[in-house]
């Protein structure tokens, strides 16, 4: 946000108008823990003056190197400024302000974010939320209800203060949920559906879920190995874009499928660790991403790239991330070693190792969903352990012929009995 042009200017002589400002006060730890940072570090970022040395932006910054005894401090004026910048720092000290009403306070924050996202491809709510100072879950609580303020809803409209619009969307949200509870029907046990994702996903508006398991084919051509062990010679297109796509799909259309408090279980091929985590981090400030992924070994088995010079790759990876801070059930490793599975389809996920991993999330509440379910093993796990709901949907008719066999009880019947008789006694002995 800066221009390159610093000049030092003698802290004495800045003016603050603090009847223009209105600044909330500053808070006396933040400013400690911004002066040991800049004895340390140095000022990263400039401050903003006018040429009458008025202060537009940077008071916690300009406080901290007074306590620091520096009698300088390198300064901006607004004209040399992009106008753009500039309107972004008028938009920043607008949030700021005290005296705002609490419908100039959702247009001056939606401006604010909506203009870095503009000037800045990579910009997130985590960015808006670590530039104005908040919590990824309080920014996402405000930018929810600013966003609705400003698409004219008529009660977030007609509340008088920030606090009263929040409770608003808190009670939407309540109330969603116990009509998505209520509307499900205890006889209707279609769990898996014949769908393609991308088309599904726009449609959808049905009750949201608070658990989402994705493993979306990897991209990684895995349907040109020759592996495919199912007894109908099923197969899954696995290239990069089939991939890519999907997770487009997935983040046009969290609003409508995810509670706004989830968990969600992201595999991934480890080679694309930081494309995958890039784009989990993209979903929105109110998502964590746990950079430690949750491991399934596989001893024994797995691929040598390169027989000659690398070791056996024996095992899978995925991401535990967190949408608006929601607590897990109990702790468990991350690592969890199990053989694979097969017969169903040819990259089946055992449901022993999903079940331990599930154990952190699923209760009697959890409602999953599964966009590429597979062998539905993943759904088995979350019954097994008492999900209120899960759905699966998967786009290859052969495959989910077997899911629902397995899910049933018709096709290896001990194995998916064992499943409920183990998830039972894990519950009881947790």
């Amino acid at each position: 946000m800066t221009s390159g042009e610093f000049h030092p200017i003698e802290i004495n002589s800045i003016i603050i108008n603090r009847d223009e400002r209105q600044r909330h006060q500053l808070k006396e730890e933040q400013l400690e823990e911004l002066a040991d940072s800049i004895e340390a570090l140095g000022l990263i970022h400039p401050i903003v003056v006018t040429r009458e040395l008025v202060l537009v932006s940077g008071e916690r910054r300009l406080e901290a190197c007074r306590r620091c005894g520096w009698t300088h401090i390198s300064a901006q004026y607004t004209d040399e400024l992009d106008p753009k910048r500039l309107q972004l720092l008028e938009y920043e000290e607008n949030i700021r302000r005290v005296d705002l009403t609490a419908d100039e306070q959702c247009r001056a924050l939606v401006s604010f974010h909506e203009l870095n996202v503009q000037l800045d491809p990579t910009w997130n709510q985590n960015k808006t939320a670590d530039a104005l100072h908040k919590s990824k879950s309080a920014l996402s609580n405000d930018l929810r209800v600013a966003y609705a303020h400003v698409r004219g809803d008529s009660q977030i409209c007609a509340a008088p203060t920030m606090s009263a619009k929040r409770r608003i969307l808190a009670r939407r949200d309540e109330r969603d949920t116990r009509l998505a509870i209520a509307e499900l029907d205890p006889t209707h046990d279609e769990t898996i559906l014949t769908e393609d994702f991308n088309v599904w996903a726009p449609a959808y508006h049905g009750p949201r879920f608070n658990f989402l398991h994705v493993d979306f084919p990897w991209g990684v051509g895995a349907d040109k190995f020759g592996q495919s062990s199912a007894p109908v010679h099923g197969d899954y297109d696995d290239r990069p874009e089939v991939f890519d796509r999907l997770c487009q799909t997935l983040r046009d259309n969290l609003y409508r499928l995810c509670e706004p408090s989830a968990h969600m279980i992201f595999w991934f091929p480890i080679k694309r660790y930081p494309k995958v985590h890039d784009f989990l981090e993209t979903l929105g400030g109110d998502w964590a991403v746990n950079p430690v992924p949750l491991i399934w070994a596989k001893p024994g088995e797995g691929i040598i790239p390169r027989p000659e010079h690398d070791p056996r790759q024996c095992y899978e990876a995925a991401f535990f991330c967190t949408r608006g801070g929601l607590p897990i059930v109990q702790s468990v490793d991350n690592v969890r070693s199990a053989p694979t599975v097969k017969g169903r389809h040819m990259s089946e996920k055992p449901a022993e190792m999903l079940r331990h991993f599930f154990r952190m999330i699923v209760s009697e509440h959890t409602m999953m969903l599964d966009p590429t379910c597979g062998s539905g093993s993943a759904l088995r796990a979350a019954q097994s352990l008492m999900a209120r709901r899960v759905l699966g949907l998967e786009v290859n008719p052969e495959f989910a012929s077997l899911a629902r066999l397995a899910l049933e009880g018709v096709e290896d019947l001990g194995e998916a009995g064992g499943e409920i008789e183990q998830g039972e006694q894990e519950r009881s002995d947790g």
